[in-house]
């Protein structure tokens, strides 16, 4: 698997918004603050995208054809970071295969 990782929650639901939220991994915890967001980078287009996202050196924007959905999806990787302040380490995505 590639893999994605990503500080940004922007970043983490605009990937979730385009591949599907099973791309996303995890959610860990961080010392002293913050979170990283891991990624099934797929496609090997999640750095693209992030820039896009970030509309990095005055490119393109990375288009939102449907709010909603991207709404939805931010909101859902803001519960996985709760869950990972709850737990005190990190949230994993149950729809993907866990490490044995």
């Amino acid at each position: 698997m590639n893999s994605y990782r990503t500080r940004n929650q922007g970043v983490c639901a605009i990937l979730r918004y385009t591949f599907g939220p099973q791309v996303h991994v995890a959610t860990f915890i961080e010392q002293p603050k913050g979170a990283t967001f891991l990624i099934n980078d797929v496609e090997g287009r999640c750095a693209e995208i992030a820039k896009e996202y970030h509309h990095d050196d005055g490119g393109p924007w990375f288009p939102i054809e449907d709010p909603k959905t991207f709404l939805d999806e931010f909101i859902a990787t803001r519960q996985t970071l709760s869950a990972a302040i709850q737990d005190g380490k990190q949230w994993r995505n149950p729809q993907c295969p866990q490490p044995a």
